[in-house]
């Protein structure tokens, strides 16, 4: 997806760092899967705003949960940190083999 600031242009996401996890449940202090900028599951493009979540086939195929929540955050050079959305999650098993 494509982030935009608040004239409708696409960030400059220069210098920023992101992080999402996905848990059970809100509380849990377990995370089923961390996605970020150091490990490669989480892709920022300085121009044009460009953001890019995956999680490698590796990773789902031992998923042996269903439903999970998550949220994603963006960091600036800064330090200032946003929570940019969160919501529920499904993992299904694949059909098309």
């Amino acid at each position: 997806f494509i982030l935009k600031d608040t004239d409708g242009n696409e960030k400059d996401l220069s210098g920023y760092t992101a992080a999402m996890h996905i848990r059970s449940v809100i509380d849990s202090t377990d995370i089923l899967v961390e996605l970020t900028t150091t490990n490669g599951g989480v892709i920022l493009n300085a121009s044009p705003g460009q953001v890019k979540i995956s999680i490698l086939a590796t990773v789902t195929k031992d998923f042996t949960w269903n439903d999970a929540v998550y949220d994603f955050f963006l960091t600036s050079p800064s330090s200032k940190v946003d929570k940019l959305f969160a919501g529920g999650v499904k993992a299904a098993n694949a059909v098309t083999r």
